[in-house]
């Protein structure tokens, strides 16, 4: 989990300053936080720092791999919708940030 805040962050272009002011916390809690010192965050903050970083306590929480795969099945499942040879899929700006936190590697 450690690795996975501090992932997101990065990949939304946050610095740890930002995410604590919006969080509450300190630079030094969050610093712990992302590099493990910290092992049992409170479920009232990961849920502050999900809702923050714009993703769910899952994402936090969940290990590599499991994104890896849930990434794929996202894509499968989007490429199986049904959809007319013109039509065209759609995604929100939040799906497309989370798809790419998904699929990315630091």
């Amino acid at each position: 989990m450690d690795n996975q805040i501090r992932n997101i962050r990065r990949q939304i272009g946050m610095t740890q300053e930002k995410l604590a002011a919006l969080t509450g916390v300190s630079t030094g809690y969050l610093s712990q936080a992302e590099r493990g010192i910290i092992e049992n965050i409170p479920a009232y903050r990961l849920s502050d720092l999900a809702e923050a970083l714009g993703t769910t306590v899952e994402d936090l929480t969940r290990p590599d791999e499991e994104k890896e795969q849930s990434a794929v099945d996202m894509i499968r499942e989007i490429l199986r919708m049904p959809r007319a040879a013109n039509e065209v899929i759609v995604l929100g700006g939040e799906d497309i940030e989370r798809m790419k936190a998904l699929v990315s590697k630091d």
